[in-house]
């Protein structure tokens, strides 16, 4: 019979292994808190398009996305998808963006803002 561990939490789980029925194991999950922690890619060339893919946890399906040159422009994608709650898929047209640093934003209809600073884009 598996137990879970005591005292038991919400993170603490038994589950029986796989192939030796019945041998326990301990399997340990934490909450990831609402971010972005990646973009890919980090960077871009002097095409008009750039596609990036965000990937993070607890995008809401109609979570907004921007990227920011702080102090100077914001831009929408001109198409983005909301793959599920850990990845975004975002294209940007960029053909009257000045080159340089860039953040990546997306803001959660309840306001909950994530920014990450990306490399940005040159010639």
């Amino acid at each position: 019979m598996c137990r879970p561990p005591r005292p038991a939490t919400t993170t603490s789980w038994c589950v029986p292994s796989v192939p030796a029925a019945g041998t326990p194991f301990h399997l340990r999950a934490r909450l990831i808190p609402f971010g972005i922690t990646d973009v890919q890619p980090a960077s871009g060339g002097a095409g008009r398009y750039v596609t990036l893919t965000l990937t993070g946890a607890k995008f809401d399906p109609a979570a907004i996305v921007k990227i920011i040159r702080p102090d100077f422009a914001e831009y929408e994608p001109v198409s983005y998808r909301v793959v599920d709650a850990t990845r975004i898929i975002a294209t940007f047209d960029l053909r009257d963006a000045p080159y340089g640093l860039y953040d990546v934003q997306v803001t959660n209809p309840n306001g909950q803002t994530s920014r990450i600073r990306i490399a940005g884009w040159s010639r």
